[in-house]
């Protein structure tokens, strides 16, 4: 009889499905922003920035250096990002401000823009980590767009 209950549990064991929890990977980062597609007022009256939040995250089981930096096609354009790097702990994010601006009177035009964050460094010590994951980014893109507009100028003649 005991021989039957230890053969049982034994095979109850070996047939019992083993549960393994996946771990958090040391070191990833995610950027997200509000905005996609910007759209810039130049008229000569109304010209104002347009302000994105983003929102940069350790997704990573470890403290991260994170540095972020923005870049737009073309000339007419320019994006100025409120911070430039971030130190997080694990699960930690921050938020930050990108500000895209145009000269007033621009032609209307169309261009692409990327926001990237990068992770520099990793712990308070130096830790080995899997090779290609330092470095490992995030990125947010889309168009920046001037808008058209019109102005019209009224004269009157004395007859």
């Amino acid at each position: 009889m005991k021989r039957v209950i230890l053969i049982s549990l034994l095979l109850t064991c070996l047939f019992a499905p083993i549960h393994s929890q996946a771990q958090a990977s040391p070191i990833g980062v995610d950027l997200d922003c509000d905005q996609q597609t910007i759209e810039i007022n130049v008229h000569p009256e109304q010209n104002a920035p347009v302000n994105v939040n983003c929102v940069v995250s350790n997704t990573g089981s470890l403290n991260q250096k994170i540095n972020v930096d923005g870049s737009v096609e073309g000339n007419g354009f320019s994006l100025i990002l409120s911070e430039s790097s971030f130190e997080l702990a694990a699960g930690e994010d921050a938020s930050f401000v990108a500000t895209f601006s145009a000269s007033p009177r621009s032609v209307v035009a169309i261009e692409d823009y990327n926001i990237t964050a990068t992770i520099e460094s990793i712990g308070q010590e130096p830790i080995l980590i899997p090779i290609g994951q330092l470095g490992s980014s995030s990125e947010a893109s889309g168009q920046v767009k001037s808008m058209p507009y019109s102005r019209m100028t009224f004269q009157v003649q004395d007859k």
